[in-house]
This record gives C-alpha cells, structure tokens and sequence, in this order.
C-alpha cells in the first residue's frame, strides 16, 4: 500500500512496499520507493527496482507495469513537483544568529582571564574575550591583566557590589620605573580613553560585559584649605578624593544604561559568569537609606566633608577580601 507522509521539513515521502506471492521470491523480501519533495520540476521521477514479472500488493496480483503506473498515479496526485531522494536525511534547519551573536563574532579579540580569591581561598576563574575594534581599551586592559612592565591587577581587590556591576578598584600607580613612563597602553592619562568612550557605539544592555571607568559619575566635591605662602595665607582649593585613571574594572550582571556614560567597554565574559555571582552573593556593606539619601548627607559630600566621603567610600563595600591573584593570556 502507498503510504504519503509529511515531515517537519516540509518534505513529503510516498513508500511503496511490494512483496512476492511466489514463494520461490520469498527470499527478495521488501522493495521500497522513496519520492522527495524537491525544486519545482515538470516531470515526476520515478525509480523502481526490479520486480517479478509476477507480484503482489496486498496479496493482490499485480503486473510490474501497473504497480508503477499506480504509485505514479498517486504521487502525482499526493505531491508536485517531486525528485528522487533514496535514503537521505532530511536538511538540518538553518540556525539563526542574534545581532549581539553577530556582533561579538565579528568584534572577537584576545582572550584573558582572572584568577579570583576569597579570603585567600581559590574562588574561581573568569575568562573575558576581548573586543578588538576597541583598540586603546581592549589593550589597556590586555596589559593590566598579563601585568606589562610589573603594572597589573594582581592584588587588587572588588570594591563594589551592586545590583547591576561588580567593581575592581585597579592599580593606582601605571609605572614602577625610574623614568616614570607607564608602559601601560594609553600612559597615565585617560585622554585617548575618552575618545574612544565618546564614539563608543555598544550599549550596557546585559549581563557578562566588561568595562573600564573613564569618567566619574558624580563631580568630585572642591576642597578649601588655608596655607602659608610668601608669608600670607591663602586658600588652596583643590578636589577630594581622587580622579579615574582608566584602570578600574567593571563585570555587568545586568542592564545599566547610567554605564553607557561612564564607562568603556572592552569586552565580555564568555566563562566564569558563575563567579562573578558569587562575587555578588557575599555580603556587603549597606548604607541605611534614611542616612544616605538625608538632604544633610548630600550637603556634607557636596561641601567635601571628608567624613561623608570616606563613609560613602565605604557604602556596598564586600565585608570580605575579595582579589584579583592572578592573571594572563586564555
């Protein structure tokens, strides 16, 4: 009997199943036809094997000639145009690719990792590709990682933990040798960081991105203090705490556009997202809301009250040592 069925694939296979009435062809068993749906084609392709001058359909007798003539009659009638397709697996569907797949495929670089521990307990690694159409950051950080010239972010130690980023605080000092000069890509200054910060296209839509802090969120506040010079006193005004040198390391747990600002990013985590979470699972220090968003707090910071910025240095602080031990190429 013929049988018509259709695939996922949107192919349709007609099976023509014949056996012998002659008991002395008992031994050529079952002869089956496959037809295909394939390009449009005028003409219905047909293959059949040998059959004997005497056979049976479901134990009707059947000429070779009319068992051809009625498969093609109902394929004809099942599927149009159809095409010979003998034992062959159906296509393997096309998978599609996001935009941010496409992207970070094309935009693929180096690959580093960081070594993470706990109160000096091993807690993990976390693998970031590297962006390389980002060329100052991407190999500012590649630097800071392998520790070129004896600059890196060995010891250096998580900061921060907030609900959207975790923050390493990075190396103060870019140089160790008797010239000074940094041998840190981009030097001591962050000048060609902000350029590429300005014309920085991606956005800090997601989880596992990778950035360097270019710009401060808030202005410093300005100090004043009186000093003697030339034997008279006068007020030397100068800004508290102490500015961004393009060192400071950013992972993303999620969306944070106030980021896209601040923030250059050079690239993504592709294994050790686990650890970053469990970075965020420690505990932290927690401002107490009336305090921190008290209209006397605000005015203390604005006027450089050093005890409201040092207390507010300290605010989603990790309340165990949390480092960077180590660091290289992946």
């Amino acid at each position: 009997a013929a049988v018509a069925m259709l695939n996922q694939s949107g192919h349709q296979t007609v099976r023509q199943q014949c056996r012998s009435s002659d008991s002395n062809l008992k031994h050529q068993g079952h002869t089956a036809f496959h037809f295909k749906l394939a390009q449009p084609s005028p003409h219905l392709q047909t293959h059949i094997t040998a059959l004997p001058e005497h056979a049976s359909v479901v134990g009707q007798p059947m000429r070779r000639h009319a068992i051809g003539l009625g498969l093609g009659l109902l394929a004809s009638t099942l599927i149009s145009p159809i095409a010979w397709a003998a034992d062959e697996d159906p296509p393997i569907p096309v998978q599609s690719v996001s935009p941010v797949e496409q992207e970070f495929a094309a935009a693929a670089g180096d690959k580093v990792y960081l070594e993470v521990k706990v109160e000096g307990k091993p807690l993990g690694r976390i693998t970031v590709q590297l962006f390389a159409d980002v060329k100052i950051g991407s190999e500012r950080f590649k630097d800071l990682v392998v520790g070129k010239g004896g600059v890196s972010y060995r010891l250096s130690r998580v900061d921060k933990i907030l609900p959207t980023y975790i923050r390493c605080e990075g190396p103060r000092s870019l140089s160790y040798s008797a010239t000074m000069e940094s041998p840190i890509t981009g030097g001591d200054s962050v000048f060609l960081l902000e350029d590429e910060l300005d014309a920085q296209k991606r956005k800090h839509d997601r989880a596992g991105l990778v950035s360097l802090l270019v710009y401060e969120k808030d202005e410093r506040p300005v100090t004043e203090r009186l000093i003697a010079r030339g034997g008279k006193l006068v007020t030397l005004q100068q800004q508290a705490g102490e500015a961004p040198n393009g060192t400071q390391l950013m992972i993303s747990r999620a969306a944070d556009p106030e980021l896209d600002r601040t923030n250059l990013i050079v690239g993504q985590v592709v294994e050790g997202m686990a650890v970053v979470e469990a970075i965020a699972a420690l505990p932290y220090a927690k401002p107490r809301v009336e305090a921190y968003d008290s209209p006397f707090f605000a005015a203390a910071k604005a006027m450089g009250d050093k005890r409201a910025v040092t207390a507010e240095l300290g605010f989603f602080r990790p309340l165990k040592r949390v480092i960077i031990s180590a660091g290289g190429l992946a």
